[in-house]
């Protein structure tokens, strides 16, 4: 069996694409400012990025880069602040947000959660 030489450039860009999905997936909050994001845009593991929770996450920052998110990983980003994922978010993002994924989410469960609160409140509240 012959073993085929393995290029430089392959292995480059092997190395160079193992490297950006460990930076995307990160602790390191230093890398997570607006003009880092958007100077290394083209390199981000967008699947990684979206679902690391050390990237702290705003409407800003969600609609700067929309085509780029993995909306499965952002319906699901479990250590956010819940106050993001509202009624309001699903509305905005409805177009971005993929149905199939939707019922199993964070996202989904944030926005149940909240509801059974209300609905509570108004009963106590009758």
């Amino acid at each position: 069996m012959a073993i085929k030489k393995v290029s430089n450039e392959f292995m480059a860009k092997v190395l160079n694409d193992v490297a950006w999905k460990a930076l995307s997936n990160t602790s390191n909050k230093i890398l997570f400012h607006e003009e880092c994001i958007e100077h290394f845009k083209n390199y981000w593991d967008w699947s990684e990025l979206s679902s690391n929770t050390d990237l702290k996450l705003n409407y800003y920052l969600i609609d700067k880069f929309i085509d780029l998110w993995d909306w499965s990983e952002i319906i699901n980003r479990y250590y956010d602040d819940a106050s993001l994922y509202t009624i309001d978010f699903l509305e905005k993002y409805v177009d971005r947000i993929p149905t199939n994924n939707l019922q199993n989410s964070y996202l989904w469960y944030s926005i149940v959660k909240r509801r059974m609160k209300e609905l509570a409140f108004e009963i106590v509240s009758q």
